[in-house]
């Protein structure tokens, strides 16, 4: 099948979450930006300092803004990952309650026929799939 048409299936309730679901790749992202670039180059900046310094007296007063800064940056990339997990868990659990919802509406809207010749074990078992693939096609993307 294609990836296009299932994701106009689930284009519709993805939507209704504006605000949590850009702010899952806004959070990540500045949490992933700040702990591969600019806490090593912190890090790299003690090291060279350590390193550098002939006279220990003066390594310390560069020492401590780089040490203070350092703090401040593991301090905003943990809050920037505890954001992006909050929103994805509450992005993720209301859209597979509406993508649920709607895939069960919508094999109400069949005919009588259509359920006396499809197990319903089957159907239920593939609306399941359904729901579960947009949570796999999401952590995939994120």
């Amino acid at each position: 099948m294609n990836i296009i048409i299932v994701l106009k299936y689930y284009w519709p309730h993805v939507k209704k979450y504006k605000k949590s679901v850009p702010l899952v790749f806004v959070s990540y992202g500045l949490a992933v930006a700040s702990t591969t670039i600019v806490t090593p180059l912190l890090y790299k900046k003690i090291i060279d300092t350590v390193v550098s310094s002939p006279d220990p007296s003066t390594a310390g007063a560069v020492l401590v803004p780089t040490l203070f800064l350092l703090g401040v940056m593991i301090f905003l990339y943990n809050a920037f990952f505890r954001s992006g997990d909050y929103s994805i868990v509450y992005a993720q659990s209301h859209i597979l309650k509406d993508v649920a919802d709607d895939a069960f509406r919508r094999l109400q809207h069949h005919s009588y026929d259509f359920f006396t010749g499809t197990f319903i074990g089957a159907l239920v078992a593939r609306t399941k799939r359904y729901v579960h693939a947009f949570e796999t096609i999401s952590d995939y993307i994120i």
